[in-house]
């Protein structure tokens, strides 16, 4: 049966329209970032992200945002950040201090992160209340700035919005991603369902790259933005870039190659992230939920698809391939993480894990304690690498093995 995406090797007319289409979403995407950048390059700044203005909370949540001071992170000094709330009705008023995030390296800190959290316990009472919420900063040097008020409601039959691991919310989104992922491989294995394909490919390309331009102009409002975290420069936001480009490209060796680094860089990517959602109190159902899932089951999903679709085997080749190529965006990207220093919030980014060990914990403080602070450590994470990905070559070699049986058969 005809593939109706990789029957010819000269493009059809949707396959470059989708490809322009997409190259269009995708350099939008871009350039809305640097528009992004360039209003966010302040020497001092506070912003509170969560509570959301007008939003409905429990009475004990945790409020967050960045702040930064250029001069005091030159220094090597802290600032101080506390929230202060302020009951509409009686004018109470509290005052909590909020927690920064340092990253240490043998219990030395090596520098404070501009993010901070803040945990807020208010009155219980029967009926819902309206309160104040001012984040104010201080620096060491006696400057002090505050963000303008925002007011929320708090009630106590409110839901936490706060994400949890492995709770209720986070296991339907892994069952709904996993059943999609197997119906995909179902549908489509042996070139079968063909006149679907197409129709397919646009589907999912749609809802991959559409998330991801609806997610960064969210994530910008909301507050959360910031030149260190909100460029596509993951493992996984490359892979989503990739993505419509091995969907639609018509040449055979461009999507194998193409094929190969989606499928390892998704699946080595999404799936930790999915085991380990980095959503803290943005949880169900605001849109950072959503689109989190999305985007990390959309990758996943389209992986898979492309494999199938595309008849592709993932050899020693591929595996050789993706690690050279994964190598070199290593190197580029730990560039681009020690530049954005100098660019507000002035601190080291992270891209790839490569800055520094996520302050939560994580496999890389292993690493750290053997090897060293960054860039020492990415020999763990080399290493890491090269098991995750041989593991996700596995598969093929029974692949392989049933195909030769089966020829052999015939």
């Amino acid at each position: 049966m005809k593939n109706a995406l990789i029957e010819k090797e000269k493009p059809t007319r949707v396959q470059l329209a989708m490809l322009i289409f997409y190259t269009v979403v995708i350099i939008t995407i871009i350039a809305i970032d640097l528009v992004f950048l360039a209003n966010f390059n302040v020497n001092t700044n506070i912003i509170l992200h969560n509570p959301v203005p007008g939003s409905k909370y429990p009475p004990e949540f945790t409020a967050a945002g960045f702040a930064w001071d250029r001069d005091s992170i030159l220094k090597g000094e802290d600032i101080n950040v506390t929230i202060d709330v302020t009951r509409i009705s009686d004018g109470k008023s509290l005052s909590f201090n909020a927690k920064r995030s340092p990253v240490y390296y043998k219990d030395i800190v090596l520098f404070y992160r501009s993010n901070f959290t803040c945990p807020i316990t208010l009155e219980k009472t029967e009926n819902m209340e309206e309160w104040n919420i001012v984040a104010r900063m201080t620096t060491p040097a006696g400057y002090s700035m505050e963000m303008e008020q925002c007011r929320i409601r708090v009630d106590s039959k409110a839901v936490s919005h706060e994400f949890q691991f492995l709770s209720f919310q986070h296991s339907i989104a892994l069952f709904i991603i996993l059943i999609s992922a197997i119906l995909i491989v179902i549908f489509f294995r042996n070139g079968r369902n063909s006149h679907l394909q197409l129709y397919a490919a646009f589907f999912l390309s749609l809802i991959i790259i559409g998330n991801e331009l609806a997610y960064h102009i969210y994530w910008y409002v909301l507050g959360c933005w910031t030149p260190s975290t909100g460029f596509m420069l993951h493992m996984c936001g490359l892979a989503i870039l990739l993505i419509p480009y091995a969907l639609f490209v018509w040449k055979k060796k461009i999507q194998k190659y193409l094929g190969e680094i989606v499928f390892f860089w998704g699946l080595g990517g999404a799936l930790q992230a999915l085991l380990t959602p980095d959503i803290n109190v943005h949880g169900f159902p605001e849109y950072k939920y959503i689109s989190f899932f999305v985007s990390h089951g959309a990758i996943i999903i389209c992986a898979l698809f492309i494999i199938v679709v595309y008849n592709i085997r993932i050899g020693l080749g591929a595996y050789i391939r993706a690690f050279f190529i994964t190598n070199g965006a290593v190197v580029m990207v730990y560039i681009i993480n020690q530049v954005l220093k100098n660019i507000a919030p002035f601190e080291i980014a992270n891209y790839f894990v490569v800055g520094y060990p996520p302050p939560d914990g994580s496999v890389v403080d292993f690493f750290v304690a053997i090897f060293g602070p960054s860039p020492w450590y990415i020999i763990g994470l080399e290493l890491m690498g090269l098991a995750v990905f041989a593991l996700l070559c596995v598969p093929f070699l029974f692949i392989k093995k049933k195909e030769t049986l089966n020829a052999d058969l015939v």
